[in-house]
């Protein structure tokens, strides 16, 4: 296998991996969110506990993450054993984590 080099000269990792480590991680995730697709009402009843702590915006202003986002996010959390801040540095650079939590 050769490695791919992205335009400024550092390794792309974005190809996908034949790491077993790596499938492992990924398959652990591609598990959950089977679970969460097979079973909807978690979703109604985390966006029945997130609407309260919506303020709204009186600007009109649409929210940036929906429930979807934020329970996967938390998942993600979770997952990872990590404190909420300690989870956003991994989503924000990780294009399979953003995919899990419907980010992008």
């Amino acid at each position: 296998m050769r490695l791919k080099f992205d335009s400024q000269g550092y390794l792309d990792w974005s190809i996908a991996s034949r790491a077993k480590t790596v499938r492992l991680y990924e398959e652990k995730y591609r598990r959950v969110s089977k679970i969460l697709e097979a079973n909807p009402q978690i979703l109604d009843l985390v966006h029945k506990d997130l609407k309260p702590l919506s303020r709204g915006d009186k600007r009109g202003r649409k929210a940036e993450y929906t429930s979807e986002n934020m329970l996967r996010a938390l998942v993600v959390h979770q997952i990872e054993g990590t404190s909420l801040r300690d989870t956003m540095i991994p989503m924000a650079h990780s294009a399979f984590l953003q995919r899990f939590a419907r980010i992008r």
